[in-house]
């Protein structure tokens, strides 16, 4: 967890020398190549998410540490661990750049109840390694609002729209990001999707509790092939390779073909290629990124607010257009979800009354 320096000298303040440079600009040093060139590429797109020129500091700089990092105030510069690297270094980053544009604009004083209440989740979270008692009010509240700041843009315009399944503390504050923080960001417009249901099959069996897996088939063309299992036991039924129904139906109509599940041809995606969508989300198994690297892709994911608890599932697109990752409208997580391809597109499947339906999602 970060921690914020906050002590000045006599000469800083009278003298006032720590020359600035807007992110783009700002001095990386020390550590690998590679490093630097990551952080060299997150301060650019920080930069543009909250708007241009709107924070200013002196450097980044890699060091041995004891904690992952940290943001001096008074000279404007932030100490990165030289052991970060890959997605955390990212993560640590945009933590302490959170904590600088909170201090450079009072951020976490526009709503103090807010924050505080925040502040006392993020100290009470179970891995938590902030002391309450040692941190005074304002640093407690600049904790909470770097911690979820950090999970970046992306995150918060998903999440921005409240589900059932969370916190309605989570949709709270990714709003206040949304329009405190990420102001500038392009992942400020949703695409428009909503699950409409293209077919169905009757699955005739119990399905309160239950796993599914769908692929879209070139062998029978424009079929679906469906299996899943049902029960408290659906982990371990698949762990032993058994399956409670299942069933390759015609893609359109819904109509069962007589063809049995060994003998189809599933269709192939990029899968294995698509990375997580940046910022911290996360994937699961069955919300996993599918798609072409070159779009479309979809993934259902999850966001964990510390001390908060995990989002619901929300749908995440990428284009052909531009191929960006965006939030849509009616994002939450269908029951059951599970993405699949068929006809170059990426298709979700869902439960609902006993019954598998499917919707083509790009």
């Amino acid at each position: 967890m970060a921690r914020v320096e906050i002590s000045c000298t006599v000469l800083q303040v009278l003298m006032a020398c720590t020359r600035t440079f807007p992110l783009p600009e700002v001095p990386v040093v020390g550590g690998t190549a590679e490093q630097r060139a990551q952080v060299a590429a997150e301060l650019v797109d920080f930069d543009e998410q909250i708007g241009t020129e709107r924070l200013f500091l002196s450097e980044v700089r890699f060091e041995p540490l004891d904690f992952e990092g940290l943001i001096h105030l008074t000279s404007r510069r932030i100490a990165l661990d030289d052991n970060l690297d890959g997605g955390r270094l990212d993560h640590v980053l945009r933590h302490e750049l959170c904590h600088a544009l909170d201090y450079s604009e009072d951020l976490a004083q526009i709503d103090q109840d807010f924050f505080d209440e925040l502040g006392e989740a993020v100290a009470g979270a179970e891995d938590s390694r902030i002391d309450e008692v040692s941190l005074d009010a304002r640093s407690l509240r600049s904790e909470a609002l770097a911690t979820y700041c950090g999970v970046g843009a992306l995150a918060a315009f998903a999440t921005a729209e409240s589900c059932a399944e969370e916190a309605p503390q989570i949709a709270e504050i990714a709003v206040w990001l949304t329009e405190f923080v990420w102001s500038a960001s392009r992942y400020d417009t949703l695409l428009d999707w909503a699950p409409a249901v293209h077919s169905s099959w009757f699955a005739a069996h119990d399905l309160r509790t239950y796993d599914i897996e769908a692929d879209g088939t070139l062998q029978p063309p424009n079929g679906l092939a469906i299996s899943g299992s049902i029960g408290e036991a659906s982990s371990t039924a698949w762990d032993d390779g058994i399956t409670d129904f299942s069933a390759v139906v015609d893609i359109d109509s819904g109509a069962v073909l007589s063809v049995a599940l060994e003998d189809i041809e599933d269709e192939k995606d990029m899968w294995w290629d698509l990375g997580d969508p940046p910022g911290g989300i996360e994937c699961n198994y069955g919300g996993r990124p599918r798609g072409w690297l070159d779009g479309p892709a979809a993934a259902w994911c999850t966001v964990e607010f510390v001390g908060l608890g995990r989002s619901d599932a929300r749908l995440l697109v990428m284009s052909d257009s531009d191929l960006e990752w965006r939030a849509t409208t009616n994002g939450c997580a269908l029951p059951g979800y599970e993405l699949f391809v068929a006809r170059g597109a990426v298709w979700t499947a869902w439960i609902e009354d006993a019954t598998v339906k499917w919707s083509e999602v790009r």
